[in-house]
């Protein structure tokens, strides 16, 4: 009898990362039926989408709370399914606001649980993996001190290196690239990612561009290329600043092209900095949020990094300016810095470098795909009493 998936993803990463687990995982069982949230890309893997995921990406405790009818009646909606379908396994795929919750109701049923992509609990305290370790069975955790880290605390946890590692490459060739953003292909080219929410292109593209005219007065041979984030409309972006400055590019496609062929990249915190790393191009790591946004994230926060590499790297391998020093200002001379030193640039390249080996090897989501079906299949690990409430 073919067996049922509820699994559960949340936004554009979580919807790529979620949908190759599902190809993976049907490869070794094409009977597998699948249903949950999902994104475009699990969608066209064959889950069937209780909720779109794209209706339940928020960003900050503003937009959260903004959204609590919806995210309660969605919550209300899966957990009565877990009664109606009685799946044989939950698979949850990052998205810890509310997969955390979601893994306890699924315990409560006595109903295993597979977590693709571990919440960063370790960034707020040692209290959520404590919550981990009751409420699921097996872990599959992609960055390369977590296996340690929540095995310490009693979750079954299996590193399988980073996903980033099948998709992060690119082969077009510099003056083909250059060629498509109609730039001399011997200029300098600085990279802008400022993110892949409308809110944060609205509060980091503004002081981009800002760098873009400063630095692009100062050196002339420099160019600036925007990168536009898939499932933002270019409209984000022209409004979130209406006079451009000349000669800056916005670019929809062939991101990693530009993470290539970029003598410095300007990144908003999030999984862009591991790509960056994985091409070993020099960049700096920003990130604004709303003021009690940031208040509470500093009152709860852990870590004295938040830029990923530098959270792998266990040290500042790359410049952060968050908040109040994002100031144009403050990144035209960290750019210029880039640009400029080359014993600076070398030594960044030499640490991205070694960020990239602790990644692990290829193959992350089909060795997921082994731990969830050794799960489903034989419901190892599965504790005989339910998490109380």
């Amino acid at each position: 009898m073919a067996r049922t998936v509820l699994i559960v993803a949340g936004e554009t990463s979580g919807d790529l990362h979620a949908s190759r687990l599902v190809q993976e995982m049907k490869r070794r069982d094409p009977e597998l039926r699948f249903v949950g949230i999902a994104g475009p890309q699990m969608r066209a893997q064959g889950v069937e989408a209780v909720y779109p995921a794209e209706q339940l990406s928020f960003l900050g405790f503003a937009e959260v709370l903004r959204h609590l009818p919806l995210i309660r009646r969605v919550s209300r909606t899966m957990t009565r399914l877990l009664d109606e379908l009685r799946p044989d396994l939950v698979v949850l795929v990052d998205y810890p606001g509310f997969n955390l919750r979601f893994a306890k109701r699924a315990k409560q049923r006595n109903i295993p649980v597979f977590y693709y992509i571990a919440p960063q609990v370790w960034a707020w305290g040692s209290g959520r993996i404590k919550k981990m370790a009751e409420r699921v069975d097996r872990l599959a955790v992609i960055l390369p001190f977590e296996e340690h880290l929540f095995r310490q605390h009693g979750v079954d946890a299996h590193f399988v290196g980073h996903p980033l590692l099948d998709r992060v490459r690119d082969e077009t060739p510099r003056e083909l690239f250059c060629a498509r953003l109609g730039v001399n292909p011997d200029a300098r080219l600085v990279g802008l990612f400022p993110g892949s929410r409308r809110q944060e292109v609205q509060r980091h593209l503004p002081v981009m561009l800002e760098l873009a005219e400063l630095v692009g007065s100062q050196l002339r041979d420099t160019r600036f290329v925007v990168a536009q984030a898939p499932g933002l409309d270019q409209e984000v972006y022209t409004t979130a600043v209406k006079n451009w400055p000349p000669g800056v590019k916005l670019l929809r496609e062939k991101h990693y092209a530009l993470m290539q062929h970029a003598s410095a990249l300007v990144v908003a915190s999030g999984t862009v900095t591991l790509e960056a790393a994985i091409f070993a191009t020099p960049f700096v790591v920003i990130y604004k949020v709303s003021p009690a946004t940031w208040l509470l994230a500093k009152r709860l926060v852990k870590l004295p990094y938040i830029g990923l590499v530098n959270v792998v790297a266990g040290r500042r391998v790359v410049p952060e300016l968050l908040q109040r020093d994002l100031t144009a200002d403050n990144l035209a001379r960290t750019v210029r810095a880039l640009l400029e030193d080359d014993a600076l640039r070398n030594q960044m390249r030499a640490n991205l470098l070694d960020v990239r080996r602790q990644l692990g090897q290829p193959g992350a989501a089909a060795r997921a795909a082994e731990l969830a079906l050794d799960l489903l299949h034989n419901r190892r690990g599965v504790r005989g009493s339910a998490v109380g409430t």
